[in-house]
């Protein structure tokens, strides 16, 4: 699987955490991008903070624990704290995001 993240609607490193889709401004994090590309709508992502709370999407099994969406797994809270990490650039984000989706399988692509 692979998912694009379009870098001029990415949030991230946001004081105060990210959302799936924040409906200030319509960014979205990286888990939102992958949401999206899973098949979640973005009605359905709005206001959700994190994967756990949004049933629609078929989310990759490695994110989740074997009982379904109700814990996430170590890797998915790495993937968020990546992505909402404060004191990183934005090239370190990209970098260490793609390694941790590669990890699972998934190739994560970065456009402007």
């Amino acid at each position: 699987m692979n998912f694009s993240v379009k870098r001029s609607e990415w949030l991230r490193g946001a004081m105060g955490g990210s959302f799936l889709l924040r409906k200030v401004d319509n960014k979205k994090c990286c888990l939102g991008f992958l949401a999206l590309a899973c098949g979640a709508t973005e009605e359905s992502i709005f206001g959700h903070r994190m994967p756990a709370s949004l049933q629609q999407a078929v989310w990759p099994k490695e994110l989740f624990n074997e009982e379904g969406l109700v814990q996430i797994t170590q890797k998915c809270i790495n993937i968020m704290s990546v992505n909402d990490e404060v004191l990183t650039s934005d090239l370190e984000k990209e970098d260490e995001l793609t390694r941790q989706f590669a990890d699972i399988g998934i190739t994560i692509n970065f456009e402007d």
